[in-house]
């Protein structure tokens, strides 16, 4: 999968006509609407909807990572970062552009391990920071 993706393009709003002409495998960071973005691919688990509401109440920008996404048969799937999109979705129903690393050519399975993957990272990273805090006692 990472073997055969370049960076390509550069971080900015995204339209359909960029879209359509980047190369076939890549990532890059960027911005797109949240009205554009599927938040519903079958290796997700539900969103939490009360996490959702107290997230959109205490939203701070600065503290969240960029939503992950593919571009995958002509729609933009969230692989991470659902809970992040449902708050901003909720503060700004009318949209707005989001900070997104977008990947194109990916397969389902692909979209899948990748969401895997960056779910172990993130547990991986919460449990050092849980050790770290615990040492700091």
């Amino acid at each position: 999968m990472c073997s055969k993706q370049k960076a390509a393009g550069k971080s900015g709003p995204a339209t359909d006509h960029a879209l359509a002409n980047l190369p076939e495998f890549f990532s890059v960071r960027c911005y797109l609407p949240i009205g554009s973005l599927n938040p519903d691919a079958p290796y997700h688990q539900q969103v939490i909807e009360e996490l959702a509401k107290r997230l959109a109440e205490c939203w701070d920008e600065r503290l969240f990572d960029p939503l992950t996404v593919s571009l995958r048969d002509g729609e933009l799937y969230v692989i991470d970062g659902r809970h992040r999109l449902a708050p901003l979705k909720l503060r700004n129903p009318n949209g707005f552009l989001v900070s997104c690393d977008l990947f194109k050519g990916l397969t389902l399975e692909e979209e899948a391990e990748l969401a895997c993957r960056i779910r172990m990272q993130k547990s991986i990273n919460l449990r050092k920071l849980k050790k770290y805090l615990k040492e700091l006692e």
